[in-house]
């Protein structure tokens, strides 16, 4: 049996990370026989991180790692758009024509590219095609009806399309929406992680109790170091801490709504982290900024970088209390530091789950709504504060607040945590049969 994964990124966002090994060990746990092919955006990047041989993406569109040179890079992908819209239309027409004439489909008939026949490849090849991004079906990417192409020519060529557990949501686009249920009515299994996501699938109408799922994020089963492997690593960033140490984590990231009102984007909440950094130093308290990604190659910059938001906060403190993560580490590595801290405010998503899973007391700033999601599965809804109100009042407010639940926080995390850990073990068993079903 052949599996390919789709819709892999980089393993340079510690989120992707997390998706790319948890997910891997679902299928080696339950189709151990199964050949894994993977395609993704950054191949040559994802193959060294998995040992795993990886394709490029079915879009036709080079990476840094293929064209170093920014400008020459954009001028080619910008015009290869117009092709690739053209590739699709190509594509559909042809489907269309084969069930005319009687004959099998076969997408390597107008497919001249080496490389896109590459991918095309392994698209026929696959006997069964699951979707690990974690949050490909929604519009704020922008790339949505090129995602929900993939989806479609998974279906048109009869392979087996699963979508392991993802936020869903939302589309707006009546064309998008209707491309969508067509294609989660067509699929083997679709696992959405949380409430906000089911309740899109319902409105959506597509909702089938066999078909649909809800399981939370497959990194809620992250393996993590231990205290005294965490302590080396935090070591090395010249932060050392014992058992009577305060110390607090926070993960800033940009924070990116687009179908939000311009003006909400003049409300700066990183001068508010700094404000409340500078409120914890006072006290006492250690401050590590978790960068949740760094570059995907050599000289990425931009404000979706965390590592670059969180060293440029800081450096403008300048406060001996306050570390900053310098490098990037491994999903068990990162998961075993946040086990040591007594509180970490988050806004990223796959850092929450590590902290929570870890029993870590967790605010959660929410900039997105896969957050609030996450934290209602885990009954955490009050600790989390929205993206527009993450003033340092409120976040000294919740601060306050949990710490004096603390223990009862923990205890809470730990029930939680076995009901979902074992909730998300029937992914093995939704995998087999899915494999097995005709």
């Amino acid at each position: 049996m052949k599996i390919l994964l789709i819709d892999v990124w980089s393993p340079s966002h510690i989120g992707m990370a997390a998706l790319i090994d948890n997910s891997l060990k679902f299928i080696k746990e339950s189709l151990p026989e199964a050949e894994i092919l993977i395609s993704a955006c950054f191949a040559n990047s994802v193959q060294k991180y998995t040992g795993l041989k990886t394709v490029p993406y079915l879009l036709y569109r080079y990476t840094p790692e293929e064209i170093s040179n920014k400008l020459l890079r954009k001028a080619i992908n910008f015009s290869l758009r117009y092709t690739e819209k053209l590739w699709r239309s190509i594509m559909k027409l042809s489907y269309k024509l084969s069930l005319i004439m009687g004959v099998k489909y076969n997408p390597l008939v107008f497919t001249f590219s080496p490389r896109r026949r590459e991918v095309v490849k392994a698209f026929m090849k696959a006997d069964i095609i699951i979707n690990i991004s974690g949050e490909s079906i929604n519009e704020n990417n922008g790339f949505l009806d090129e995602y929900l192409f993939f989806y479609y020519f998974a279906l048109r060529l009869k392979k087996k399309l699963i979508f392991f557990p993802q936020s869903i949501g939302p589309v707006y686009s009546p064309k998008l929406r209707s491309s969508l249920r067509w294609i989660l009515d067509n699929c083997a299994l679709v696992i959405p992680r949380d409430e906000p996501s089911y309740d899109f699938l319902k409105e959506l109408g597509v909702v089938s109790a066999k078909k649909i799922q809800i399981i939370s994020d497959v990194a809620v089963t992250q393996d993590y170091i231990n205290r005294k492997e965490a302590l080396t690593l935090l070591k090395e960033n010249n932060i050392s801490i014992d058992e009577n140490s305060k110390v607090v984590g926070i993960a800033v990231s940009r924070w990116i709504d687009k179908r939000e009102e311009e003006n909400r984007f003049r409300f700066n909440y990183i001068e508010e982290i700094k404000k409340f950094i500078g409120y914890l130093t006072e006290d006492d308290y250690r401050v590590i900024l978790f960068p949740a990604n760094f570059p995907s190659y050599k000289g990425q910059t931009g404000p979706q970088i965390d590592s670059i938001i969180c060293n440029k906060i800081f450096e403008e403190m300048k406060n001996h209390y306050l570390y900053c993560l310098s490098r990037q580490y491994n999903p068990c590595e990162y998961k075993g530091i946040l086990s040591l801290l007594t509180v970490f405010i988050s806004t990223r998503m796959h850092l929450t789950i590590f902290a929570t899973m870890a029993l870590t007391p967790t605010i959660c700033i929410a900039t997105q709504l896969k957050l609030r999601g996450y934290m209602k599965n885990v009954n955490q809804e009050d600790y989390v504060i929205d993206i527009k109100d993450a003033n340092k009042d409120n976040l000294i407010s919740s601060f306050n607040k949990i710490l004096e639940n603390g223990e009862s926080v923990r205890e809470d995390l730990e029930k939680q945590r076995d009901i979902i850990q074992k909730r998300a073990s029937r992914i093995k068993e939704l995998l087999k049969t899915t494999a097995i079903i005709d």
